[in-house]
C-alpha cells in the first residue's frame, strides 16, 4: 500500500471514530440535560441541543456516503439518501416538539391532548426516527459493498468507532422502545456482513464499522432482555428522567 492510500484509509478511520463520538453525544446528551434553557424556560437544555442534531448528523452521514467509496454517489443513491434524511428529520422534529409538550401535558394525563402528544412522542416519531437512521446506514453500507476501497486495511479505528456506536445504538433502541423494529435490521446487517462481506472484508471499513456496532448492539439487547425479562426503557427504571 502506498503512502497516499494509507493516509486516505487513516483519515476514513478517524472520520468513523469522530462520527461515532458526535453521534453518541447528540443522541444521548439531550436526555440527560433536563435543566431549563435560559432563552426559553419551558424548553430544556437538552431540547436546545437536540435542535442542532440534524445540522450535524446529516452532513456526517453525507461524508460517510462520499468518503467511503468511489466514484461519486449516483443520482439514485442521492435520492435514496435524501428519502431517508427526510424520514429521519421528520421523526426527529416530531419527537423534539412532542417530547417538550409532553412534559406539560402530564398535568392532564387523561386528556386528548396528552394522548395525541404521547402518540407522536413515544410511537410515531421513534419509528420514523429509526427507519430514517437505519436507512441511512444501509445506504452507506450498500454503496461501499458495491464499491470497495482500492486498498485493503487492517481492523483499526473503525472498530473502536463501531464499539462506541454500538453502545449508543443499544441505548437509543431501548429508550425509544423500538426493539421489535430495530432488532431485525441489526440482525440483517450482521448476517449480511458474515455471508456477503467476507471476500472484500478488508476493503470495506464502513461495513466493518456498522457490523461491529450492530453486533455489539444485538448482544447488549439480548443481555438486557434476558436480565429484565423484557425491554424496559431506562426512564421506566429511573436511570434517567
Amino acid at each position: 500500500m502506498d503512502l497516499k492510500a494509507q493516509t486516505k484509509i487513516e483519515r476514513l478511520d478517524w472520520l468513523l471514530v469522530i462520527f461515532a463520538i458526535v453521534y453518541a453525544l447528540l443522541i444521548i446528551a439531550p436526555a440527560l440535560l433536563s435543566q431549563e434553557f435560559m432563552l426559553m424556560p419551558l424548553m430544556t437544555q437538552g431540547d436546545a441541543l437536540d435542535l442542532i442534531a440534524p445540522l450535524i448528523l446529516v452532513p456526517g452521514y453525507w461524508l460517510l456516503l462520499k468518503t467511503g467509496a468511489k466514484p461519486a454517489p449516483s443520482q439514485k443513491e442521492i435520492l435514496i439518501f435524501l428519502l431517508f434524511v427526510i424520514i429521519w428529520v421528520e421523526g426527529h422534529g416530531m419527537h423534539l416538539a412532542s417530547n417538550s409538550i409532553a412534559r406539560l401535558a402530564k398535568e392532564i394525563p387523561d386528556g386528548q391532548t396528552a394522548i395525541l402528544t404521547n402518540f407522536y412522542d413515544e410511537k410515531l416519531s421513534h419509528y420514523l426516527w429509526h427507519i430514517g437512521l437505519f436507512g441511512l446506514s444501509g445506504t452507506v453500507i450498500y454503496r461501499q459493498w458495491q464499491n470497495p476501497t482500492a486498498d485493503s486495511s487492517p481492523w483499526g479505528y473503525e472498530v473502536l468507532g463501531g464499539i462506541i456506536h454500538g453502545v449508543t445504538c443499544f441505548i437509543d433502541v431501548v429508550e425509544s422502545a423500538t426493539v421489535y423494529l430495530s432488532f431485525p435490521w441489526l440482525l440483517a446487517i450482521v448476517l449480511f456482513g458474515l455471508f456477503k462481506g467476507k471476500k472484500p472484508w478488508q476493503r470495506q471499513p464502513m461495513l466493518r464499522f456498522f457490523w461491529t456496532a450492530y453486533l455489539l448492539a444485538i448482544l447488549l439487547l439480548l443481555a438486557w432482555g434476558i436480565y429484565w425479562g423484557g425491554f424496559p426503557e431506562f426512564s421506566q427504571l429511573g436511570i434517567i428522567d
